[in-house]
């Protein structure tokens, strides 16, 4: 990691000095500070993207983040710091990604074993549009037919909550085949998709 001097004309002991008054709370160096992290924010914002995580609300969460930084930091290195708000910075970035992603689950209770590929366990049950239902399970037995024996085995185990590491147990085969199987009924079933 490189150290960082904010312009040419900066030495590393003023450098230093920026970092601890931004630490006792001067403003001006706070966002001096900030201003020369700004690259790696947006560049840390377009490598880790999260749909509906506007810039603006990145840089937000960036200052939030310096100031945490700041108060936990107590080494004296540039680079020390700098790699240290890095990855504060992308540890921010994998809470706000895994905060999405907890929204999108199915709750334990909506879940239903496939047993022996009954496609209207597949169907939302909310669903209020025969068209959507009728569609959904066309699509589904169409893509039970396309898939082999082993793969069907393979989903209703994913489906009933089965780890890949269990569902290989279970089928006595290694995860790579699961993971395979998994993979070529992924392929299926978009490609069943395409097609409707």
């Amino acid at each position: 990691m490189q150290m960082l001097h904010c312009t040419k004309q900066y030495d590393y002991l003023v450098d230093l000095m920026m970092l601890d008054r931004a630490k006792s709370g001067d403003s001006q160096d706070f966002t001096a500070l900030l201003k020369c992290y700004r690259p790696m924010i947006r560049r840390l914002w377009q490598q880790y993207y999260i749909p509906g995580l506007e810039l603006e609300d990145w840089r937000q969460e960036a200052e939030l983040v310096l100031v945490r930084t700041l108060r936990s930091y107590h080494g004296r290195s540039l680079s020390q710091f700098a790699g240290f708000y890095k990855q504060s910075l992308i540890n921010r970035l994998l809470d706000l990604y895994r905060a999405r992603q907890a929204c999108k689950r199915i709750p334990a209770e909506r879940l239903a074993p496939l047993g022996t590929v009954k496609t209207e366990y597949l169907v939302d049950a909310h669903c209020t549009i025969p068209d959507e239902e009728a569609y959904c399970q066309d699509c589904l037995l169409s893509f039970a037919k396309k898939c082999s024996p082993f793969e069907l085995e393979v989903l209703c185990l994913l489906h009933e909550g089965k780890s890949h590491r269990e569902i290989a147990q279970q089928l006595d085969c290694t995860e790579q085949k699961v993971h395979a199987a998994l993979a070529r009924g992924r392929n299926k079933l978009i490609k069943e998709l395409r097609e409707w």
